[in-house]
């Protein structure tokens, strides 16, 4: 999903904008035009960064899930990276914070090394 084969911003963005609609379009009908769509990290040849899309409502981005899903399981394939999630609340951020905290000061007080599964919470 990323390119950086442009040299501005905007030109980036409207990539990106593209490509979404590219990969979803056929797919799903879920309109995608009054989005508001953000790069997440740092700009670098080697690191993929997620492409966040705010919409205009919340029924349009739950309405964007559900198209997504019915269509996985009708059997259409997305690029195997290619992955829709929803941000986490303030509150699930703030919970999840405290739960890697008291997971990391209970494994150096057993003395444990520490190992990063990649567990996400299902709140």
């Amino acid at each position: 999903m990323v390119s950086l084969k442009s040299s501005s911003g905007s030109q980036k963005t409207e990539e990106d904008k593209v490509s979404l609609q590219e990969l979803l379009g056929d797919n799903t009908n879920v309109p995608l035009s009054g989005c508001k769509y953000i790069r997440l990290g740092n700009a670098s040849y080697d690191n993929v960064r997620p492409l966040k899309v705010i919409f205009g409502s919340k029924d349009d981005a739950a309405n964007l899930f559900t198209a997504f899903n019915e269509t996985r399981r009708q059997g259409v394939s997305f690029p195997q990276d290619f992955r829709i999630i929803k941000d986490n609340t303030l509150l699930q951020r703030r919970q999840l914070r405290s739960c890697h905290m008291e997971h990391q000061v209970r494994m150096i007080n057993i003395g444990l090394p520490m190992v990063n599964l990649g567990c996400l919470s299902s709140m």
